[in-house]
């Protein structure tokens, strides 16, 4: 069910900010945003305190977060964004932008629902390098039972050839688990052939 308050929807809220890492953004000293809210509940989601925000999470200033790049824009080279689910935040991009303009590459993490053409579109005129689609099975059934959301898989797939058609770099994230580890070379085919760039695979269980 997606977050319908409005509010809620506009503010880019971040909770979670990793200063320096070397595996988000393979080839690149970058650093990680996590932003709050999701419109998934997926049962094996590691960061569920962003899903459902806790009173006692503390929120983390953008403004905080940016004076953290301007300080570090020569020693930085990309930011990855994930959370919950970023694309929630109608001002994400507007954060996006300003890390952008201090010529850092970006990279958005997404479950790939709400990428539409228009979305699309929009993530490439923001300057985004990259983004992250998770895709945990190569068929319909799995992916949408894996994820407890009906009509993902068919969104999912829809939304690679949107972004590629649109020149921002695609990498799928395909989580392995002793439920789907055998479809794991059917996944990386199908991801090819939808035209990703590359396949990430994160072990869960």
């Amino acid at each position: 069910m997606l977050i319908r308050d409005r509010a809620y929807q506009n503010h880019c809220r971040i909770f979670g900010f990793q200063k320096l890492t070397l595996l988000d953004y393979p080839g690149k000293m970058a650093c990680t945003l996590f932003t709050g809210g999701c419109n998934f509940k997926c049962p094996f989601c590691h960061n569920s305190d962003l899903v459902f925000l806790p009173e006692n999470m503390v929120e983390i200033e953008q403004e905080d977060v940016l004076e953290f790049l301007e300080k570090r824009k020569n020693i930085l080279e990309g930011v990855c964004i994930t959370g919950g689910e970023p694309l929630l935040r109608k001002d994400i991009f507007k954060l996006i932008e300003k890390a952008v303009s201090r010529n850092l590459v970006v990279n958005v993490a997404s479950n790939g629902l709400i990428i539409n053409e228009k979305m699309a579109k929009k993530i490439a005129s923001s300057g985004v390098r990259s983004v992250t689609i998770s895709l945990d099975a190569s068929n319909e059934e799995f992916h949408d039972y894996f994820r407890q959301h009906p009509g993902l898989f068919r969104k999912t797939i829809k939304a690679i050839p949107l972004l590629k058609k649109e020149g921002v770099r695609v990498v799928v994230s395909f989580t392995l688990t002793l439920l789907n580890y055998k479809d794991c070379r059917n996944v990386v085919g199908f991801a090819h052939m939808l035209g990703s760039d590359a396949v990430n695979m994160s072990e869960y269980v």
